[in-house]
């Protein structure tokens, strides 16, 4: 059980710290997201590979930049495009939508 609970309080301060979170709600919101990603890289067998926070690193260097009418995707590193097929995920670096 105390192995456990070491896993989650990893899990909570993977993605409550980058949040700069002390609201409890976000944090639960955070821990759900962390195991949504772990269970995605499981599922197509990248865990041992790359870690949940490893994941969130390299798609934080993706950005989308809005000119107040539309939408534009920063360029996507191949480390990122690699990534986001390996775990079915589109980034499409030529999506450029207009914004509501």
């Amino acid at each position: 059980m105390y192995k456990q609970r070491e896993h989650v309080e990893c899990a909570f301060d993977v993605l409550k710290n980058p949040l700069e979170s002390d609201k409890t709600y976000l944090s639960f919101v955070a821990l759900y997201n962390y195991y949504a990603l772990m269970n995605r890289l499981r599922e197509k067998e990248l865990l041992k590979k790359v870690s949940v926070r490893e994941l969130l690193l390299q798609f934080s260097k993706v950005y989308v930049v809005t000119d107040g009418r539309r939408e534009i995707i920063s360029e996507v590193p191949k480390k990122v495009e690699d990534l986001a097929e390996k775990i079915g995920v589109d980034i499409s670096t030529t999506d450029q939508r207009a914004v509501k």
